[in-house]
């Protein structure tokens, strides 16, 4: 069997789909991969060996208005199609799987012409633009969250909570009064600054905390970290191991993209969630929120952190009944089996003819 995933933009489109990746190879599949130029994603997918084949397509996205932006967008996605459309021919998979993001909208296009069958997994709570396009013309829709119900829709979850829970869990530990802030490859300046101007509260309150600021704005305010990279705050750029950073701490605070949720759900951590405020149909709340509502996180939105957010954490780590409450809810709600139910509706597609 040939599978073919598309899906880019952002990490989290490509991440959630690799311990399926990894469950195919060993199943003696070929993988392959159609993503973007951007370096962390050509770095990520490239050092990935379980994939055969990994093909960079130079797309971009569409702004929300008009814009010369959109003019380049739009030459570079008919060049695209062209492109995917040789690759596709020459793969022929018996399966083409958007994961989302702009990447994956002419691969599903062509791929539709070419009568491919096709799958997506939408990862958030809301549908993202490609896949709510789409959603109604691909033999199977995966889900994270229950979203909508339908005889050709699965909940599967996310499988990134599968990946983490069975490669990194057995690594878990307790540190009592130790936070980890971490908002992404990108970082979240706000949030950022919040923590490094606060570094005599979080000493005062004996709280530990390591900052994981992302790559842009530690390289923009790297004399301002050297002056406050003092106990106890730790600040670093990006860690590819974010499984070890979340393992090493009691409380992790994040935005709430669907693959950051699935890594801290899937170690069974205490979160504060902080939404980012500037995202499409405002997802990143409504994933916070499904996971707060039932009791499995907590949730500070960002133009409250400068009142909110400090009292939240040290109210947090000074009650340990509620963190075991907030583990034990964790444990009822979260599906450790979703890379498993994704494989299968893999294998149910690709062998049902139409």
């Amino acid at each position: 069997m040939k599978v073919l995933f598309a899906g880019g933009g952002t990490l989290g489109h490509i991440f959630p789909c690799f311990s399926v990746i990894e469950k195919l190879k060993k199943e003696g599949n070929k993988v392959y991969f159609i993503s973007g130029i951007k370096e962390n994603e050509r770095r990520i997918l490239e050092g990935n060996s379980n994939i055969d084949e990994v093909y960079n397509i130079d797309l971009q996205g569409f702004k929300r208005k008009i814009s010369l932006y959109n003019f380049v967008s739009i030459k570079k996605y008919f060049k695209g199609i062209r492109n995917i459309k040789k690759i596709m021919k020459e793969l022929n998979p018996d399966l083409v799987i958007g994961m989302g993001g702009y990447i994956s909208a002419p691969v599903l296009k062509v791929a539709l012409k070419l009568k491919i069958k096709t799958m997506i997994h939408e990862q958030n709570s809301v549908y993202g633009l490609v896949n709510n396009i789409y959603k109604r013309k691909v033999n199977k829709v995966l889900l994270s969250f229950p979203i909508e119900t339908s005889n050709r829709i699965s909940v599967v979850g996310n499988p990134r909570i599968s990946e983490f829970f069975e490669k990194y869990y057995c690594k878990r530990t307790i540190n009592k009064r130790k936070v980890l802030v971490v908002c992404g490859s990108l970082g979240a300046s706000k949030i950022n600054d919040y923590i490094i101007d606060n570094i005599d509260v979080f000493n005062k309150l004996n709280i530990e905390v390591k900052l994981i600021t992302g790559n842009k704005y530690y390289s923009e305010n790297e004399e301002k970290i050297n002056k406050f990279n003092r106990f106890p705050l730790t600040i670093i750029p990006f860690s590819d191991e974010i499984y070890n950073e979340i393992l090493d701490s009691k409380l992790v605070i994040s935005r709430s993209g669907a693959t950051t949720i699935s890594e801290i759900m899937g170690l069974e951590k205490v979160a504060i969630f902080i939404p980012s405020p500037n995202v499409t149909n405002d997802h990143q709340y409504k994933n916070a929120l499904y996971f707060c509502e039932k009791k499995c996180a907590f949730l500070v939105e960002e133009k409250n952190i400068e009142t909110d957010l400090i009292k939240e954490i040290d109210r947090i780590l000074s009650n340990d009944i509620l963190i075991d409450e907030v583990e034990n809810n964790i444990k009822r709600l979260v599906d450790k089996d979703s890379m498993n139910k994704f494989y299968s509706q893999i294998l149910e597609v690709v062998k049902n003819s139409d």
